[in-house]
């Protein structure tokens, strides 16, 4: 071509070739690290070097922990079968022990109610009951009925050459000390308990001011009903028998070493039938302390009678009624045939 043709004085250009920098590995590392993506390891802890071997172990080479036992198919139901009975049995003591202790409180909230109905009682003297007292016809016949017992089946057939001994289990204020002096003969000792503190400490008085003293006497603050008599001091000395009486639904046999000829419960044997158990401990209490041959008197109310009386005490004052014809014993029904 015309145009390519360069006169012949004038010189072609050379081509620009760049100029190449050297590059050291320090400085090819840093533009590696800015141009391309970081390495995560980089700045990792390198692993430690491996520890040498050693040819004893080596030899000895294995599992160094124990063996594993060897378990018996179903062993693990087994175990969980115990575990399971365990805290059954350890829940069935709980219960047990939460029933006794809730049984425990009963017991002592019935018998604190009647000590302290009966210590609330103010003592107003002889004159009083005879003479001002509400009751006092109700009074005359209960002492007459207590005298009679005592006087016809108090006696002991055979009579000590000490006199014959006497347990009362509810001695309350002493009432009864003057006819168990009056007793043909007398007893030799006389033994109160009472549940209410007050009660007995007017028994002590009273009997402190009896003049003619025939027969000794004392008086203890005991629970006959809740608590075993065996934790009297006196009824230890003479002799009391743990193995008498009902126990759990059979009666409990063994030698009697209970030394009270008579055991006398006065207008307080229902109070023992609020419960069973309380009705157990007052028998259990009566056939410790008696010796073989002794005698057991008490009386209490007629809760047929008294209801009957009520009954007929209602009708009489219910308007437009005729009241029913008075009776010493309650009617008896077809209910109570059956």
């Amino acid at each position: 071509m015309a145009g390519d043709d360069l006169p012949s004085n004038v010189t072609a250009p050379r081509p620009i070739q760049k100029r190449k920098r050297p590059q050291d590995n320090a400085a090819r590392a840093n533009k590696s690290a800015r141009t391309s993506t970081p390495n995560a390891y980089a700045r990792r802890t390198p692993p430690p070097e491996p520890k040498p071997i050693d040819p004893e172990q080596e030899d000895n080479d294995g599992d160094q922990s124990p063996p594993r036992k060897l378990k018996r198919p179903g062993a693990g139901a087994r175990v969980a079968r115990e575990q399971r009975q365990a805290a059954e049995a350890v829940r069935h003591r709980r219960e047990e022990d939460q029933r006794r202790q809730a049984q425990e409180e009963r017991q002592r909230s019935g018998a604190d109610l009647v000590a302290e109905h009966y210590n609330a009682v103010p003592q107003l003297g002889r004159e009083w009951r005879k003479t001002d007292s509400q009751i006092k016809g109700l009074r005359n016949l209960n002492n007459w009925i207590k005298s009679t017992l005592i006087q016809k089946f108090a006696r002991p057939e055979t009579i000590p050459q000490h006199g014959y001994l006497v347990l009362d289990m509810a001695c309350g204020k002493g009432g009864d000390l003057g006819k168990w002096s009056k007793a043909s003969p007398p007893p030799g000792l006389y033994v109160g308990c009472d549940i209410a503190d007050v009660s007995i400490e007017q028994a002590r008085g009273r009997w402190a001011e009896t003049r003619r003293k025939v027969m000794d006497a004392e008086f203890y603050v005991q629970d006959t009903f809740g608590r075993p008599l065996f934790e009297v001091p006196i009824v230890r000395q003479v002799g009391f028998n743990p193995n008498c009486g009902p126990g759990n639904g059979i009666i409990q046999g063994g030698m009697p070493t209970g030394g009270f000829d008579v055991v006398s419960m006065m207008f307080a044997l229902h109070y023992s039938f609020e419960r069973e158990d309380l009705a157990r401990g007052m028998l259990k209490n009566v056939a410790g302390a008696l010796k073989k041959g002794g005698r057991f008197i008490g009386c209490m109310p007629n809760s047929d009678v008294i209801s009957a009386t009520v009954k007929r005490s209602l009708q009489a004052e219910a308007p437009g009624t005729t009241p029913a014809r008075k009776s010493a014993t309650p009617a008896r029904t077809a209910e109570a045939d059956a």
